[in-house]
């Protein structure tokens, strides 16, 4: 009988857990696996209940919240409709995923559940509820570190956090209906996406339980290691997409430059690379690459890029940044720590090559979570705007509105896209997923089981 789940993410988690304040993916992926969720999307059963029913009424534009089993915290501490009206009617004010306080009306609390009321209920609702933003929490008792872990509400509670490793002991109070395995202990591990490489050699399928890679970390001759090494592969394509972030104190003839090389960059980004070049930040239908008139690369001469240290080793990356310095060799290069990735994210950091997640199901928190976090996008789309799409019943409309959207990222110059690229999940063969209890993206321990 095996004694413990370990699995490998190419990102760190910082060292503590707060389901309202998520910015890293390694957050999210904590916050996924330590506290109970409302709502579920599954692979197989799609929406769904989980720690609670919801019911979603379109037409008087609310949804309505009721604990449906007895959710406990770590601590056996209850879980109660208290605690859930608490939670919701801070989470519906708006949060990184879902800045939507402009369409609430009322929020309801009364014996059996919570009624939240709109002006206009966001389509995009049933993705919504599940986010962490919209797990089970209580306020005072986040985040999660030191002498409160056991305060999680989850599957897990985190025994240890830190930037490189998390260790997770099992709740015995979460339900049973809810997880695949009663296996006692869980490990996230972190490596660096440069690393991937080395760590497809390193994995074991008999100890190594499962790995994420982003797309722009491997190749498909990483991919055939992997399944000879008795790992299945699990592909999601355009979950991430490259882009260069150009702030408006860029002088125009240097955006102008920058926007012929990133044209330029698309022609090679899927030599050797699982890339798929793009203009839109996500494909709302079939886009087409244009081209521009060229303009002078001698614009950058002593202008300087920045991108993470450990984006910068990695396939598609390096491929990039050759291309940079065969075209612009004038246009300096520089990488920065991990601790320093919030900067590529604030005017601290003028030109950056970064990278975006996007959902496979939501076309919106893309836009959200860029609204809420990079300096500048705000006053090109601001928050109420994307709320007020989010309302948008007809899906051609929606769409046409999306890309609205990306015509103005595109005047503005402060986002150039520059490929897609797919999520990669390898899982030993010594397990399977469970597709029901399974999301329909990334790796949750508590939904494997062995074979």
């Amino acid at each position: 009988m095996k004694s413990k789940i370990v699995a490998h993410f190419p990102f760190t988690f910082g060292t503590s857990v707060d389901p309202t304040n998520i910015f890293t993916v390694g957050q999210q992926v904590i916050a996924e696996h330590t506290f109970a969720f409302l709502a579920r999307r599954s692979i197989n059963r799609g929406f769904d209940g989980s720690a609670a029913s919801v019911q979603i009424d379109s037409t008087n534009n609310f949804f309505r919240a009721q604990l449906m089993t007895s959710v406990k915290s770590a601590d056996g501490k209850t879980f109660d409709k208290k605690d859930l009206c608490s939670t919701l009617k801070t989470t519906v004010l708006g949060t990184t995923h879902a800045p939507y306080k402009s369409l609430l009306k009322e929020i309801v609390c009364d014996d059996t559940g919570v009624s939240v009321f709109y002006k206009t209920l966001p389509t995009n609702i049933r993705y919504l509820l599940t986010l962490p933003d919209f797990c089970l929490y209580r306020a005072n008792e986040i985040p999660l570190n030191g002498a409160n872990m056991k305060s999680a509400t989850g599957p897990y509670y985190p025994e240890m956090i830190s930037n490189e490793r998390v260790v997770l002991k099992r709740n015995k109070h979460f339900p049973k209906e809810l997880v695949a395995n009663d296996i006692e202990e869980a490990e996230l591990v972190a490596y660096s996406a440069s690393e991937a490489s080395l760590l497809i050699e390193k994995l074991d399928f008999e100890t190594d339980s499962a790995a994420y890679f982003f797309g722009y970390s491997i190749n498909d001759s990483d991919i055939e290691r992997l399944k000879n090494k008795n790992f299945e592969i699990e592909i999601s394509p355009q979950e991430w997409l490259m882009y260069f972030k150009v702030s408006d104190t860029v002088p125009q003839n240097v955006k102008s430059a920058l926007n012929s090389l990133t044209e330029k960059i698309r022609a090679v980004v899927s030599e050797a690379t699982l890339g798929e070049p793009t203009e839109t930040l996500a494909q709302y239908g079939n886009a087409q690459l244009s081209s521009s008139l060229p303009s002078d690369l001698k614009a950058l001469e002593g202008v300087t890029l920045f991108t993470m240290s450990n984006w910068s080793s990695t396939p598609a990356f390096r491929k990039i940044l050759d291309v940079v310095r065969d075209l612009a060799p004038g246009f300096k290069i520089v990488t920065l720590p991990r601790e320093k990735m919030s900067d590529l994210y604030s005017n601290k950091v003028p030109i950056g090559l970064n990278v975006l997640g996007l959902s496979p199901v939501d076309k919106l928190s893309h836009l959200s979570f860029l609204a809420t976090s990079l300096e500048g996008f705000s006053s090109i789309i601001s928050v109420d705007e994307i709320a007020a799409a989010s309302a948008i019943t007809d899906e051609v409309q929606l769409n046409e509105k999306l890309r609205q959207f990306d015509h103005r990222l595109q005047a503005s110059k402060l986002i150039l896209p520059v490929a897609h690229f797919p999520g990669v999940i390898a899982v030993s063969k010594q397990w399977k997923v469970n597709r029901d209890l399974a999301f329909d993206w990334g790796i949750q321990l508590w939904s494997i089981q062995s074979r």
